[in-house]
């Protein structure tokens, strides 16, 4: 079994070293540690999941209203016919962050600051955390489009990529505003918003 601790801790360790950030990061992060560790991704219920703070933790890590969420099984569970495809929805979780968050963070800490931690952060687990979710839940992925699929197993990579660029930058303010969002991801996975919606968000659970 890979450990991808300790590299990851030294990569964050990198731009300013704010030690007690990095150490709330880790700790977040741990479940989703294990799933890449473990080529597994287990989900929660979804009556475990409470509605109001899901939305919140979206809506407060995209910078985009969330008003709701609308569970949907990874097993047993067919996604309507007009949902299927990226074109159909007003945005997705790795669209949303990217849009709403790549500048204000570039302007705050330097453009290629994130570059910079990208790609020796999630070279190796990247690549192991997005193929747990993909094998877990191939079935469900494969009610989509191959674009919408890819944005459904990227997306929770790229939210906990902006949190470890917070928190390797010493960005509390920022890093608290993504920190539900990656707390939330290790049991449900936010899709996207379709249209027609009402701005709720498609939430992938057990």
């Amino acid at each position: 079994m890979r450990m991808f601790r300790p590299g990851i801790a030294a990569t964050l360790a990198v731009p300013k070293g704010d030690g007690p950030l990095i150490g709330r990061f880790m700790r977040d992060a741990e479940p989703l540690f294990r799933i890449a560790e473990s080529g597994s991704y287990p989900l929660a219920e979804g009556e475990r999941l409470n509605d109001a703070n899901v939305a919140v933790a979206i809506a407060s890590a995209t910078l985009a209203p969330a008003h709701g969420i609308m569970p949907i099984s990874s097993a047993n569970e067919a996604v309507p016919p007009d949902w299927r495809f990226e074109r159909h929805y007003r945005t997705f979780l790795s669209h949303a962050l990217r849009q709403n968050r790549r500048d204000a963070f570039d302007a705050a800490h330097g453009p290629g600051t994130l570059a910079a931690l990208v790609d020796p952060l999630w070279k190796d687990f990247g690549a192991a955390y997005v193929a747990a979710l993909q094998s877990t839940h191939e079935e469900f992925l494969g009610q989509f489009d191959m674009a919408m699929a890819s944005d459904i197993a990227f997306g929770p990579l790229v939210a906990a990529t902006y949190a470890a660029g917070f928190a390797a930058c010493g960005d509390a303010q920022g890093y608290a505003a993504m920190r539900g969002l990656l707390k939330l991801l290790p049991w449900a996975v936010p899709v996207g918003m379709p249209e027609g919606a009402g701005r709720k968000w498609l939430v992938l659970v057990s």
